[in-house]
């Protein structure tokens, strides 16, 4: 899922061995909407929040929850499977982040849209531009994840 310098295995539980840093300021940043609460008001925002911490990184989760509230958050982009963004933290120099996602196969999307298309209501809703708890069921019926469901995902 994200890319790092080292191995994956030797950052999980790297927040454990550091004390928390206090970020620099970072006039022009994207602040988050969400300033106290829960980060995610919808069932997939909450949904993908619950899966990132079953990875076991939640204290790197909670010090972005809190880079995003205060605006750390310098450029960020999302496209093509691919969140990128830059973020101002503690020493002088932004750092890059990236999450990848891996893609589905063509074959997997294809028996995917049969089971939505299946399925008028959840279509429906959909081609409105929502994206309904029950499509996750849809994913499920043809063996896809919707979701990543382990770190290298």
């Amino acid at each position: 899922m994200a890319r790092w310098s080292r191995p994956i295995s030797r950052w999980v539980n790297f927040d454990r061995f550091f004390a928390p840093s206090i970020p620099l300021p970072a006039p022009g940043g994207i602040r988050a909407r969400s300033r106290i609460g829960e980060f995610a008001t919808s069932w997939w925002g909450q949904r993908w929040i619950q899966t990132l911490e079953s990875f076991q990184v939640r204290s790197r989760l909670n010090r972005g929850r809190s880079y995003a509230r205060r605006g750390q958050v310098l450029h960020l982009e999302i496209a093509n499977h691919k969140v990128t963004a830059t973020v101002q933290g503690s020493i002088p120099i932004p750092y890059n982040v990236t999450i990848e996602l891996r893609r589905i196969p063509i074959a997997q999307w294809r028996k995917v849209s049969k089971a939505i298309a299946s399925k008028v209501a959840i279509a429906a809703r959909l081609m409105a531009g929502v994206l309904p708890p029950e499509a996750e069921e849809c994913f499920a019926e043809v063996r896809a994840a919707l979701f990543p469901s382990r770190y290298a995902d």
